[in-house]
């Protein structure tokens, strides 16, 4: 379910710049507002969130780092006749996980991208109303996209710790006693913690994709009040 939708929020970012690369020129006239005219992310978003998608995508960019080490896979089956043992292992595909990995750098290119071009994008200056309004909606787009990216993380996270699970849950038959024994003896213990905190991932990712797209930065929005 998490990787699922982090496809739909991969096409959505996309979708944003997009648009912004395909929007028609803005109309600059004779005279210029060169304070309104925005000359770092801060001017449109908070510093903190302008981190967020780094904290989130940045982790799930190094997932491709759990194929290091040795992670046997499928089943094993001994049979004596006294006792019988079969156990299955498993463990997330490399193709997932370097499929996360682009799916995670191409959510953070495309956001950074796209704000750098709301910021170099020319402002109506021969109307400071106009301008006004126009950063208000700039900070919009730039709070979708950036909540967006900062979800994909989040739920690319999750989904690879979904996709964890089974493995740490692997189990292996010894040949010289048949028996079956964890194949990482701290998995279970593990998986019983991650899991949960999988989910509360998984919500609180779709918490900050909804609420990006519906709040404005207060800053703009006291800017452009008395215009809107």
């Amino acid at each position: 379910m998490a990787l699922g939708l982090s496809i739909v929020l991969v096409g959505y970012l996309l979708g944003v710049l997009l648009g912004e690369l395909t929007a028609p020129s803005r109309s600059r006239g004779n005279v210029r507002s060169a304070s309104l005219q925005p000359r770092e992310m801060t001017s449109l978003l908070p510093t903190w969130a302008l981190w967020a998608p780094w904290v989130t995508l940045l982790p799930a960019a190094a997932a491709p780092l759990l194929l290091l080490g040795s992670h046997p896979q499928g089943a094993t089956a001994y049979q004596t006749p006294s006792s019988a043992c079969w156990a299955l292992a498993q463990w997330p595909s490399a193709q997932v996980l370097w499929a996360v990995a682009c799916a995670a750098l191409v959510g953070l290119t495309v956001s950074q991208l796209t704000v750098r071009r709301l910021i170099q994008l020319p402002y109506p200056a021969e109307d400071e109303g106009l301008s006004r309004v126009d950063l208000l909606l700039r900070g919009v787009s730039a709070r979708a996209v950036i909540g967006g990216a900062t979800s994909l993380g989040l739920l690319l996270i999750s989904g690879t710790v979904f996709l964890l699970g089974p493995g740490l849950e692997s189990g292996v038959c010894v040949q010289s006693a048949p028996r079956s024994g964890q194949l990482y003896p701290f998995g279970p213990s593990l998986n019983a913690w991650i899991q949960p905190a999988g989910l509360v991932v998984l919500a609180l990712s779709l918490f900050i994709w909804a609420i990006s797209r519906r709040r404005v930065d207060p800053r703009l929005r006291r800017g452009a009040s008395q215009w809107l």
